[in-house]
């Protein structure tokens, strides 16, 4: 669940980049003035999370259900799109955070043997 090294270093890059997701979903199909603020603090919330691996599987969910309100306002390939989006918060729900996040730091790593 919290892989070191280059896949935990991918799993940062990873939750950047849905974090940038959700983001650029939000202001593309709203003006940011127009913005309700309870969208626009989940929206912050959510990223800022994403962003430091904090509460990671939840955050993930949260970005699913951001791209699931927001899928009615695109068409033709915006819709695609939407799915390739869900799909990678998907990935993101099941891969975890990896090392560099605070999930790491608050749950650790931890060793389960099997019983003798």
């Amino acid at each position: 669940m919290f892989p070191a090294g280059l896949p935990g270093a991918a799993l940062l890059l990873f939750r950047f980049a849905v974090a940038g997701i959700v983001l650029v979903t939000v202001l593309d199909s709203e003006p940011i003035d127009s913005l309700d603020l309870w969208k626009a603090v989940t929206v912050l919330v959510v990223t800022v999370l994403l962003w430091l691996g904090a509460f990671t599987p939840m955050a993930s969910v949260i970005s699913i259900a951001i791209e699931v309100i927001f899928w009615p306002t695109s068409s033709g390939l915006r819709g695609a799109e939407q799915v390739v989006h869900i799909v990678l918060s998907l990935a993101l729900f099941f891969l975890g955070p990896g090392a560099y996040s605070i999930d790491a730091r608050m749950f650790g790593r931890r060793l389960i043997l099997p019983p003798s």
